[in-house]
């Protein structure tokens, strides 16, 4: 397996852009793209009361605050989303594992604010 830091086109290769991260993030409705929550992450939804619910309708839904900053010492791709889900505006810090072969790329939900 490989993570992936650039992606390949025709001209070499870039950086993931907004609209790539989307692309990715789409693919989470269809069991396609997994979604695992760090410690931190699940400790505080709990004390918010957002729900894993919450946390799909905004990766479907929300909008990325900037395009995804790659972390070399954790080999993801990392931002914040913002979206709505059951009345309450919401602010996800997640990261993308992208890996070769595809199968293996996920989403790491790393904190989950409510803005209300």
């Amino acid at each position: 397996m490989t993570k992936i830091t650039h992606l390949k086109v025709a001209s070499g290769y870039r950086e993931l852009s907004i609209n790539d991260l989307k692309k990715y993030l789409r693919r989470v409705a269809t069991d396609q793209i997994k979604v695992a929550y760090t410690g931190h992450a699940k400790q505080r939804m709990a004390e918010r009361n957002i729900t894993t619910s919450d946390i799909n309708n905004v990766i479907q839904t929300g909008s990325p605050e900037h395009a995804p900053v790659f972390s070399s010492s954790h080999g993801t791709w990392e931002c914040n989303i913002f979206g709505r889900s059951a009345g309450k505006q919401i602010r996800i810090g997640l990261a993308l594992q992208l890996m070769e072969p595809d199968e293996k790329t996920y989403v790491l939900i790393l904190t989950a604010i409510d803005l209300d």
